[in-house]
């Protein structure tokens, strides 16, 4: 049985095989990282699970008056590398008004298999 077709689309757009990496973070009311920065993170998605909103930002002065908002139960953001560049490779941070604020985290991140010697 061959790879899925999705697998073979994405090794052929991104030159490389990649792995995914999903977690949850809890967000303080202080700036909590989300992500470090990662060169060869292709695209991530972060989904707010919790009861409060939370704002995002790819640098760690993150605050309600200067981040993304990702309403509470369900708010999100996704990015990729062909839609938006350098974005999804940065660090990201979040912060809210409520501490313990659950966020879904899942990355796509490229790595290139070398030949065997």
């Amino acid at each position: 049985m061959g790879l899925p077709a999705s697998v073979l689309y994405l090794r052929d757009i991104f030159g490389g095989d990649f792995s995914e990496e999903d977690l949850n973070v809890s967000v303080l009311d202080t700036p909590t990282k989300l992500v470090n920065n990662d060169p060869e993170r292709i695209s991530l998605t972060i989904i707010n699970l919790g009861t409060a909103d939370v704002y995002i930002k790819p640098r760690n002065d993150v605050s309600a008056t200067s981040g993304i908002l990702l309403t509470a139960s369900g708010g999100s953001v996704s990015m990729d590398v062909r839609s938006d560049a350098t974005l999804p490779s940065r660090e990201w941070w979040a912060i809210s008004g409520t501490t313990g604020q659950e966020l879904f985290v899942l990355s796509m991140r490229r790595y290139v298999a070398l030949p065997m010697a």
